[in-house]
């Protein structure tokens, strides 16, 4: 008997041993980051479903969900940069642009592994972070990346958080554009981007009449006045608008109600003449005008089909003939806050490098290196 209870005892604790191995496993699994952790390596959510996993530097790790599978390649942070920074910038830029770019997509993917976004993963390969795709890796990028090994942007002694965009209409906007309190980003300014002086400007762009003669004026001065993106044009049919509270096709009036720093639009009124709805942040106000717009005529004479989105939201409306359309001038590709990648184009081809290019789009922030 006393045998029994030995052995049963014994059982016991092994079976306690186990299961708390088992429940601290399970823990290390899905537990995110400690903020002591080190920048080697980084775990990306794969999404893209084209590139072959034998294409992927690094590791991946299959993880079974309830609906299916996630494949999460884990690399080494330089080498996810490989795929990252020709995935956002062509690899035929100059190559103090390609290294402005691999500085901010650097920058970011350290915010981003502080502040993961699961507990599997840092981020996916999409542009709801950063575009990561191996098949863009060229020598042309591997060099522009090795050559700024580490480098990130800080400001106050903590990593920047550097957001990017395609094409500015030659003024940005600060982090308000995203719906946050600029204030957490007070590295991201509203400026001119353009040739000689200083680069803020001292017009107020929130002053419908100042950024309407800006929009349609000369700015030859520009650093991206050659740019496609840089202007273009549509026409918006007010009944094809679809707006919550309003019915369809009821439409009769679009307005720019508030723009923010460099003229971006941040509120927009939409009526039927008898009910008014408003729609806030330049990205609402993008989706909501691109579902009812034509061919966009483009800076270099070209004509393309407009996107889920309208390129951007530094634009004004004009009344045409037609009482059912209006007419959508506007400047840019992208939502405005940050560097514009054209930009960082054209100053490398002014001679500028990559520091300087950095200093000019991220204010007060410091270049540092990775420990």
């Amino acid at each position: 008997m006393k045998k029994l209870v030995v052995l049963q005892g014994i059982l016991c604790i092994l079976l306690c041993y186990f299961c708390i191995k088992i429940a601290n496993t399970c823990m290390e699994e899905s537990k995110p980051y400690q903020e002591d952790r080190t920048y080697e390596k980084v775990r990306i959510l794969i999404r893209n479903q084209n590139t072959q996993e034998e294409d992927y530097r690094g590791k991946i790790r299959i993880k079974r969900t309830e609906d299916g599978r996630e494949k999460i390649n884990e690399v080494s942070l330089e080498e996810y940069l490989y795929g990252v920074v020709g995935s956002e910038m062509p690899s035929s830029y100059p190559e103090e642009a390609l290294k402005a770019q691999a500085v901010c997509a650097r920058s970011y993917a350290v915010c981003r592994m502080q502040n993961p976004a699961s507990g599997q993963y840092d981020m996916d390969d999409t542009t709801s972070f950063q575009v990561y795709s191996p098949e863009n890796e060229t020598d042309a990028v591997r060099n522009a990346v090795d050559e700024t090994k580490g480098e990130i942007l800080s400001y106050e002694g903590m990593p920047a958080e550097t957001f990017f965009f395609s094409t500015s209409c030659g003024l940005t906007t600060d982090a308000n554009v995203f719906n946050q309190k600029g204030g957490e980003y007070p590295y991201i300014v509203s400026q001119a981007v353009g040739y000689g002086g200083n680069p803020n400007s001292k017009e107020d762009f929130t002053k419908e009449d100042v950024f309407r003669n800006y929009i349609l004026g000369d700015s030859e001065d520009a650093f991206e006045s050659g740019e496609k993106w840089f202007r273009w044009s549509t026409t918006v049919r007010l009944d094809q608008i679809e707006a919550e509270g309003l019915k369809k096709g009821s439409v009769k009036e679009v307005n720019v109600l508030d723009r923010g720093p460099g003229g971006v639009v941040s509120r927009l009124s939409v009526s039927d003449g008898k009910n008014m709805v408003e729609i806030e942040g330049e990205y609402r106000v993008r989706c909501l005008l691109a579902q009812a717009a034509g061919e966009l005529s483009l800076n270099d004479g070209t004509e393309t089909a407009c996107a889920s989105l309208l390129p951007s939201a530094y634009f004004i409306i004009e009344n045409t003939e037609d009482e059912n359309e209006v007419r959508i001038c506007g400047g840019g590709y992208g939502h405005g806050a940050g560097m514009p990648q054209n930009a960082a184009k054209a100053m490398a081809e002014q001679g500028m490098d990559y520091r300087e290019i950095l200093a000019f789009f991220f204010e007060d922030t410091k270049l540092t290196t990775l420990g």
